[in-house]
């Protein structure tokens, strides 16, 4: 075999994409709690996700700060500790002994006694390349908006230059993460199989799969749509508690299973089943919003009162599958307009909406009612009649919790 001569063709990296694979590398190490050294010239910053830190590692980051050593945060969970912050601001809060412990950052981060804590040095940033690169690097990571972070701008650690040399920190530009996430989302198909889901209906499940283990994804194709025509399907979000277990505080689990009614009825039609636990942030954090929900915060605060959007989700992952499964006009089963939006901004000819609903309870009357009057989505059928003044169900609404383990639709 005749190589190359190296002299008249430059080499060719193995793996293709430099960029991608340094961001998709730095978040995985974030994610499992490892330290990433993120680059804006000759600027510096040694990041680790609060989330996932240990306190060793916590220390060892502390340790090589050259600077400030400090907890960064959003603008959002500032004003639950008190803060006034504008939109898009971060906030630094300088830890000192004795209250820079691990679990007293955690709290301050996304605890729910985080007000009774003494408030450490707080700082209020309008961001730049770096430090919004950190935020962006957390989220591409599935990680609450909270890093620890130490300035090593100029002179470095001993331990530092051979953690780097090593490999045992990975190195990634700050300006590489910032143009990862504006990119088009990543996936591929990668496997399908037969489930059998209603008794004389085919159904095939397809899987897609992204960077992270994490961003897998399944098409769920019922019956045999003619894909020529305006496909019915739905857009549904993945949701542990309630298509799974059962939850009563939402409308999930209903809502899934009478998509699959619907479509078998219409002859056939698609289900997008979405990894975005939680309006996309996942369940861990799902569960402290639920926590937050108990103390009498509404589902859409408790995401921002953790630091996050009301709203996570990102829909082009949706049109990306439909893309690959030859889908270019759709009737969607939705309430929510976001869903109807998306899929048009990623060319997806939305001809019809369908309204779809789950069974009103007293446990999820607020939850649905909040969705009506802050999330904007259409109210149809007894979401909103149904309640009386103080949130509870009326004796005429419709009361259907989800039967678990039921068999068939």
């Amino acid at each position: 075999m005749v190589r190359p001569d190296p002299m008249t063709q430059p080499p060719k990296l193995i793996n293709g994409d430099r960029t991608a694979a340094a961001v998709d590398r730095a978040r995985s190490e974030l994610r499992h709690g490892r330290a990433v050294l993120l680059r804006d010239g000759d600027r510096a910053l040694l990041i680790g996700g609060l989330e996932a830190l240990e306190e060793t590692v916590c220390s060892a980051i502390k340790a090589q700060a050259c600077g400030r050593f400090v907890l960064l945060l959003n603008w959002r969970r500032a004003e639950v500790l008190g803060a006034t912050a504008k939109d898009g601001a971060l906030v630094s809060l300088t830890l000192q002994a004795p209250d820079d412990s691990l679990a007293n950052a955690q709290e301050l981060a996304y605890g729910a006694r985080a007000k009774e804590l003494t408030l450490p040095a707080l700082e209020i940033i309008d961001g730049d390349g770096l430090t919004d690169a950190a935020m962006v690097l957390a989220r591409l990571a599935q990680l609450a908006p909270a890093l620890m972070i130490a300035e090593v701008s100029g002179t470095t650690t001993a331990d530092l230059e051979a953690s780097l040399s090593t490999g045992d920190v990975l190195t990634v530009d700050a300006g590489d993460v910032l143009r990862a996430d504006g990119q088009a989302p990543r996936i591929k198909r990668v496997s399908a199989a037969r489930v059998p889901l209603v008794e004389g209906t085919e159904t095939q499940f397809i899987a897609f799969r992204g960077p992270m283990p994490s961003d897998e994804q399944v098409a769920v194709v019922i019956g045999n749509p003619d894909m020529s025509k305006p496909v019915p399907m739905r857009v549904h979000s993945s949701c542990l508690t309630g298509d799974v277990f059962g939850s009563l505080r939402c409308d999930c689990g209903e809502q899934l299973e009478a998509t699959i009614r619907k479509l078998t009825a219409m002859g056939g039609g698609i289900v997008l089943y979405l990894a975005q636990e939680g309006r996309g942030i996942g369940l861990t954090n799902k569960l402290r919003a639920y926590g937050l929900q108990d103390s009498g915060v509404d589902t859409y605060d408790a995401n921002a009162h953790l630091g996050f959007e009301p709203d996570e989700r990102r829909f082009d992952i949706a049109g990306a599958m439909l893309a690959d499964l030859g889908v270019k006009s759709v009737r969607l089963l939705t309430n929510n307009p976001r869903k109807v939006d998306s899929l048009r901004a990623e060319g997806i000819d939305v001809v019809d909406r369908v309204p779809l609903t789950g069974g009103l309870t007293r446990f999820n009357a607020q939850y649905l009612r909040t969705k009506v009057e802050k999330g904007g989505h259409f109210g149809e059928a007894a979401y909103s009649r149904g309640l009386d003044e103080q949130g509870e169900t009326n004796d005429d609404a419709k009361i259907a919790p989800f039967p678990v383990g039921k068999v068939g639709f």
